[in-house]
Order: C-alpha cells, then structure tokens, then sequence
C-alpha cells in the first residue's frame, strides 16, 4: 500500500514541477509522469488481486 501512496506522492509532486520547466523538458518530463501513473496502477491491481484473493486455511485432511 505505501508503494501506491509514494508513487502517487511522486505524481503529483511532478505535475507541480511541470510550472517550473522550460518547454524543452517538458516532454521528457511527461514521459515520467507517465511511467509513475503506469506504475502506480499497476501496483493497485496487484493490491486488489491480494484483497480478493481466497484466505488459505490449510487443508482438512
């Protein structure tokens, strides 16, 4: 879970950022901004598979 929470931190730091660049950088700077999304929702997905997933009680035998 603090894997998303940084990741979103990193975000929305970086849009802030984006007011303080010049046009040059900007794009690369896109391009991170949308690695970190990437990330960020991968990371949630997982997490949503983990909240689903069967509680293992062992077996019965």
């Amino acid at each position: 879970m603090h894997v998303a929470l940084y990741l979103r931190c990193a975000y929305d730091t970086g849009i802030k950022a984006l007011d303080h660049l010049r046009d040059e950088g900007r794009g690369m700077f896109w391009s991170s901004l949308h690695s970190l999304e990437m990330a960020e929702g991968v990371v949630e997905a997982m997490l949503e598979g983990i909240e689903s997933a069967p509680v293992n009680q062992g077996s019965s035998d």
